[in-house]
């Protein structure tokens, strides 16, 4: 069968409004695109929790007192915000 795209493209739109199909997109990378994601910068999401845990105590105790200080100078009363992951902000 040789049909033209927008034809099957109207059938397939008309299937799916009547719930008899449902429509997939499916992506696959090629060769090229594996080469581009390969060489794309990672997430940063991981790297700070494994860094700090591989600060000695003296760096961490450093740390900790420079985030209570910029904390005081922010001025911002938020009791829950410990609680809070940075993602969520």
């Amino acid at each position: 069968m040789s049909l033209h795209q927008s034809t099957v493209s109207n059938l397939i739109e008309k299937l799916s409004s009547a719930g008899l199909i449902r429509r997939v997109v499916r992506l696959q990378l090629i060769s090229a695109g594996n080469k581009v994601i390969a060489r794309a910068p990672k997430s940063a999401r991981g790297v700070l929790p494994d860094v700090l845990t591989k600060l000695e105590k003296r760096e961490l105790a450093k740390i900790h007192g420079s985030l209570e200080v910029l904390i005081k100078k922010m001025k911002v009363q938020a009791p829950r915000a410990s609680k809070t992951h940075l993602e969520s902000i």
